[in-house]
C-alpha cells in the first residue's frame, strides 16, 4: 500500500477565501470626539455557501471586527 499526502479535488469543489469591503458611515462630534454610527454595510464576494447561518455569523463577526480598528 503505498500513501500520498497533497492537494485534493477540494478546491474545485470549495471555496477557500472569501472578500469583502465595509463602509461604514457616522458622525463624530467635534469637540468630545463622541463617534455615532448611522449606517454600515458590507459587500461580500462569496462562492457556495453551505451553512447560511454560520456565512451570516461570520459576516456579522468581521463586521464587528471592522468597528474596533478604528478605535
Amino acid at each position: 500500500m503505498e500513501a500520498t499526502a497533497g492537494p485534493g479535488n477540494e478546491r474545485e469543489k470549495w471555496a477557500f477565501t472569501v472578500s469583502a469591503t465595509h463602509f461604514c458611515k457616522l458622525k463624530v462630534h467635534r469637540f468630545t470626539g463622541y463617534v455615532v454610527i448611522d449606517q454600515m454595510v458590507a459587500v461580500v464576494d462569496r462562492c457556495r455557501i453551505i451553512n447560511p447561518k454560520a456565512a451570516e455569523n461570520q459576516i456579522i463577526g468581521a463586521h464587528l471586527v471592522e468597528l474596533g480598528w478604528p478605535f
